[in-house]
């Protein structure tokens, strides 16, 4: 996500991340916390190594 991210700053575009709690969200909803590799990146933070 986080290359996404830069890649389409360079060009100038604005984006955003609309998913919560389903498959593919920036929330784990069985696991009750937030997954790192979506929510830092989109927190402007250096993803997880």
């Amino acid at each position: 996500m986080a290359n996404a991210m830069v890649r389409t700053e360079r060009l100038g575009l604005s984006w955003a991340y609309w998913e919560f709690g389903t498959d593919f969200g920036s929330f784990g909803l069985d696991a009750n916390d937030w997954r790192p590799a979506l929510r830092r990146p989109a927190a402007g933070l250096a993803p997880p190594c």
